[in-house]
């Protein structure tokens, strides 16, 4: 009993004026081995004391399915819209610091409806946000469409003039994940694209993200598998085609109506990765049930397209129009049927490429080496699944 009536607690005292803003990195810093104390945490003790409980708030947000899957263990992405909407500092380490009392009771209510907004409307443009975060390129995107779309009205608008902001916005998305927009220093960009957004959207200059377009080099994306911004936005572009399973005729993909699917090889790994290099490049990826994957398992590609047509009683140009919800074309099909993988990695990766051009984007062709300076190997091949 003596050893726990004497047991020593470390105390660190701080000076009393030091900022908030420090507090909040010492505390995180001494708390890093021990329960997690996020900046969220930081500002639910700031706000209780004026009357505001945060976590209650978030509790009661979460009830509405889209908001739930939007701040999964990330609550401060609403604080960050809320940031935004009140003309202040995005940066989570600050929230503590810049928001006030008076900005949650402003925004909370507004955030909550703009994020259901943000949430369905990521769903058309391919993110799967319906249903779960996993092929979203970059989380810091919901605090932002939020902010925008509160700030425009987007709830109370025309159908024409929503479309309008959808279009443009969906330019921004893809631009921003091919771009790797988001890779470092997203505090300071998030203010600043909220700001220039809001001006293309009232009739002013584009914001030179889109401007500045994405750099394209083919031989250099083969590399890019499916975890980074890149494969993640390709993924996205093949789910907003709403794909139907090489087994059956269920929508696969994530999002709402689609069948429970998985991210799986085309050229089968287990027969191919001894044979040829990048086997996990995203151009080799698309959406297929699981037992469409048991299906394929291991079969080369020319045998499986032969048993499946006989499987499903198909003929070739009705499996070319599933393909092609796939984003695989003609070449690549004739690429599956000689067991050409190069070939059809290069096929595919035209094919998605003509996509975004189809789209809107800004792709500029650009040689291997101009692509470096802006997105060298290690970055890219760090990407690519083992």
């Amino acid at each position: 009993m003596e050893s726990i009536f004497e047991y020593e607690f470390p105390v660190v005292t701080l000076p009393k004026e030091l900022t908030l803003d420090a507090v909040c990195k010492v505390f995180q810093t001494l708390n890093s081995t021990g329960l997690k104390l996020s900046s969220f945490d930081i500002c639910v003790a700031k706000f209780v004391p004026q009357g505001i409980n945060l976590k209650d708030k978030v509790e009661a947000a979460e009830k509405n399915l889209f908001v739930k899957i939007a701040i999964e263990n990330d609550e401060n992405l609403i604080l960050q819209a809320i940031a935004l909407l009140a003309g202040k500092s995005p940066k989570k380490n600050s929230l503590a610091v810049t928001l006030s009392a008076s900005d949650i009771n402003n925004y909370w209510d507004k955030v909550i409806s703009g994020i259901e907004n943000t949430m369905l409307m990521l769903e058309k443009f391919g993110a799967g946000t319906g249903e779960i975060r996993k092929i979203l390129p970059y989380t810091p995107i919901i605090p932002l469409f939020t902010a925008i779309l509160v700030s425009k009205d987007y709830a109370n608008l025309q159908i024409q003039a929503r479309a309008s902001i959808e279009q443009k916005l969906k330019l921004f998305f893809y631009t921003s994940a091919l771009s790797q927009r988001y890779t470092e220093g997203t505090d300071n960009k998030l203010k600043e694209d909220c700001q220039a957004i809001l001006i293309w959207l009232s009739g002013g200059a584009e914001p030179s993200t889109i401007t500045n377009g994405v750099m394209w080099n083919t031989s250099k994306y083969l590399k890019v598998g499916q975890t980074n911004a890149i494969g993640r936005a390709i993924l996205c572009l093949i789910n907003s085609q709403k794909p139907k399973d090489f087994y059956d005729d269920s929508t696969v993909g994530y999002g709402n109506g689609t069948a429970d699917s998985q991210i799986h090889h085309i050229f089968p790994e287990a027969e191919y990765k001894d044979s040829v290099d990048n086997i996990n490049s995203i151009f080799n990826f698309t959406f297929l049930t699981k037992e469409a994957n048991n299906f394929i398992s291991n079969k080369t590609t020319k045998k499986y397209l032969k048993e499946i047509l006989e499987y499903r009683s198909l003929t070739e140009i009705s499996f070319k129009q599933i393909l092609e919800k796939h984003i695989v074309d003609d070449e690549c099909y004739q690429a599956m049927q000689e067991e050409d993988y190069n070939k059809f990695l290069e096929s595919r990766a035209e094919c998605i490429k003509q996509m975004f051009i189809d789209m809107g984007l800004n792709i500029k062709f650009v040689e291997k080496n101009q692509i470096d300076e802006e997105l060298d190997d290690e970055d890219l091949e760090e990407a690519v699944e083992q």
